[in-house]
């Protein structure tokens, strides 16, 4: 999902990784549904500076929208 906001593969990675790492205290693949609200609001943050904000939003709104789909089958 990150990827088309990113140069590569490898900088959309690596910018996934810092913002679990340093603000959520986990490893990318470790990454759980309760994550995803910060993690947004990580991306937005820390994504504007790199992506440009409208950009940062896009991708936040994303993020947020799957943890909103996954609220409904974490609920039951």
């Amino acid at each position: 999902m990150c990827i088309p906001y990113f140069q590569s593969q490898v900088q959309a990675e690596l910018f996934l990784a810092r913002q679990c790492q340093f603000h959520l205290n986990c490893e990318p693949k470790d990454l759980a549904p309760n994550h995803l609200w910060n993690l947004a609001n990580w991306v937005m943050t820390s994504g504007a500076l790199l992506i440009g904000k409208a950009k940062a939003e896009e991708l936040s709104d994303k993020i947020r929208d799957i943890r909103k789909q996954m609220g409904a089958h974490l609920s039951v």
